[in-house]
């Protein structure tokens, strides 16, 4: 039986072309057609594939080993019902809300509102949706080189230690020189309950 999930492709078809290239895909961005381009098999297979198991579904009650375990008939469904929502604009109401738990923080005064920390249970299918939309951009992103080369936070290859070894270079630097090198940290504190 073939297993729509864990069979990977080479190439990505995107509407009646085949995209096998880097340079192809990139072509197909500048062109704005990527973007109107319905959901592909293989970008759904993708973003089942990355899913986290064992996490708590949200209002919808999909669990992420339903999705991940589809059979060919049920992926068809998905892949149909996923490319209705991409071209439609109609976003399903259980992806655009969340179930929130609060999290009590360890040590803390369970009295005070302050002392939890709030926990968003969204939809499974909705965070693959998610994935497919990012991997678009993503990949629009980094191959217009849109984003500065010297980011490393939420980039594929990269990661903040790249920029804590730049830190260690540049103190040692300075030592070595015997300059000033002035650092400055900032810790944004409940940043996210902001936004």
């Amino acid at each position: 039986m073939n297993d729509p999930v864990r069979s990977p492709k080479q190439s990505f078809t995107a509407g009646d072309k085949k995209l096998s290239s880097d340079s192809s895909v990139a072509n197909a961005f500048s062109q704005h057609f990527f973007f109107d381009a319905p959901i592909t098999r293989d970008e759904l297979a993708c973003a089942l594939r990355s899913l986290s198991s064992g996490k708590s579904p949200g209002g919808d009650g999909i669990h992420s080993e339903f999705l991940s375990h589809l059979g060919p008939n049920a992926f068809e469904t998905v892949w149909t019902f996923f490319n209705l929502i991409w071209n439609s604009g109609i976003v399903p109401a259980e992806w655009r809300t969340s179930i929130i738990i609060p999290i009590h923080k360890k040590g803390k005064d369970p009295n005070m509102f302050q002392n939890y920390r709030p926990i968003s249970l969204t939809s499974i299918a909705g965070k693959a949706m998610e994935k497919i939309v990012v991997r678009r951009l993503n990949y629009y992103l980094e191959t217009n080189r849109f984003i500065a080369k010297k980011q490393a936070g939420f980039r594929s290859s990269r990661s903040t230690n790249q920029h804590v070894a730049l830190l260690n270079q540049c103190v040692k630097d300075a030592l070595d020189n015997n300059h000033v090198l002035t650092a400055v940290f900032i810790d944004l504190k409940s940043a996210y309950d902001n936004v």
